[in-house]
């Protein structure tokens, strides 16, 4: 006898607990067919049709027969029984519960801890609001703030992907914590659906910027963003509108502005400061011819963008430390966007002198004779701000700073 009769009788055997004689008459009966065997011995038995032994402990190899076709036997009938329903179970019989919270199947692991796979899923707890969307905008206001949201898919691997790629960056946590409120809900919740039904939100994952005093949106993405391009966007955002002044901010649509996903990591890197300035200005525009709104014309804009005048820099002759280690309590992390649109990310000490900003960025550019440092938000000339500061006294933590040829 073959291996799989072999491995079908000791299944069937295996499953009704029947003895290896009977287990061939039923499995020949059906062709070896074993799931229409087990149902008929099943039905059989339950139904009072057959009588069965216990399996025998040992195996009587010799005495199998070779699989023969047979007609099935006639099956005997199903017993009636009868159920009924105790009590009022309500609504909950139709349709299922609805969550009141994102619950993300991904992040819901008894591991957790670094090493634990949830964990790597884990969104920045740290930075969600707690709260409705009303009560965001409420703080928003209060803290001049924009509230940035973002709605997941459980089933978007995006999604997922938005947190242990995106959100986990400690430049964008950093951006997030100083200048946003972050908003972030499944659309399966409670708060999710609300926001979908009243935003018209159809793709996910979803991101948004809106405005606090007025509930409308200034900026959406509808695609997986990098930690690069989300601080791109962030940086251009913030450099085009304030919350300080009381003149209304104005709306950007940078899905416009991105190039295509077959450019992105070309042309989009190459691009200057100045390049994505206009680009975000050229989306404001574009998006206003689309969307008219009446503004009070006795405040000024809050969009037009006032980058101080470059002061060329010469080279610096200083050595540059060693870079410290991430575990270290005093250590930041900057990105740098050098002149040739490359970027690079060290990390630093806070008690580091802006001057070594200045040596990393000539060391990694030394064909560039001279140059000048930008902060991106607040947009600042670190020359003015004070080459003896030390970052957190120039404000320079966990953000991205631009080198800039003269």
């Amino acid at each position: 006898m073959s291996n799989e009769v072999d491995e079908t009788l000791s299944t069937f055997c295996g499953i009704t607990g029947a003895d290896q004689e009977l287990g061939i008459e039923f499995l020949s009966a059906h062709d070896w067919n074993l799931e229409n065997a087990v149902n008929t011995y099943m039905e059989t038995h339950a139904a009072g049709g057959g009588t069965g032994v216990p399996p025998s402990p040992v195996a009587r190899r010799d005495s199998r027969p070779t699989p023969r076709a047979a007609e099935p036997p006639t099956r005997a009938p199903i017993a009636t029984k009868t159920e009924r329903l105790v009590g009022n179970l309500g609504p909950s019989l139709y349709q299922p519960p609805r969550q009141s919270s994102s619950v993300d199947p991904m992040r819901n692991f008894k591991k957790k801890g670094p090493d634990g796979f949830g964990a790597l899923f884990d969104p920045p707890h740290h930075l969600l609001f707690k709260g409705s969307l009303e009560e965001a905008r409420e703080v928003g206001k209060a803290e001049h703030k924009w509230v940035l949201v973002n709605i997941q898919s459980r089933v978007e691997f995006k999604s997922h992907q938005l947190n242990r790629d995106t959100w986990s960056d400690d430049a964008v946590q950093a951006v997030v914590g100083a200048h946003f409120i972050f908003w972030q809900h499944d659309n399966t919740s409670d708060q999710g659906q609300r926001f979908v039904t009243l935003y018209k939100v159809s793709t996910f994952p979803f991101i948004c910027i809106i405005d606090p005093r007025t509930g409308q949106k200034m900026f959406e993405a509808d695609d997986f963003l990098s930690a690069t391009d989300l601080m791109d966007y962030l940086t251009a955002f913030l450099d085009n509108n304030s919350l300080s002044t009381f003149a209304p901010a104005r709306p950007q649509n940078f899905k416009r502005a991105r190039v295509s996903e077959s450019s992105r990591s070309g042309s989009f890197d190459q691009m200057s400061e100045e390049d994505m300035l206009q680009q975000a200005i050229a989306a404001s525009l574009a998006e206003d011819e689309d969307m008219p709104m009446s503004v009070d014309n006795s405040h000024p804009s809050v969009a037009d963008v006032s980058v101080p005048p470059p002061v060329a820099h010469p080279k610096v002759h200083i050595s540059l430390p060693d870079e410290p280690p991430a575990d270290h309590p005093d250590v930041t992390r900057i990105q740098f966007r050098l002149a040739d649109g490359k970027r690079s990310v060290r990390r630093f000490l806070k008690s580091d002198k802006v001057e070594l900003l200045f040596a990393f960025a000539q060391q990694s550019s030394p064909e560039v004779n001279s140059f000048d440092l930008l902060s991106a938000y607040p947009s600042r000339n670190l020359a003015e701000v004070g080459m003896e500061k030390t970052l957190s006294e120039a404000g320079i933590v966990d953000s991205m700073v631009m080198m800039k040829a003269t």
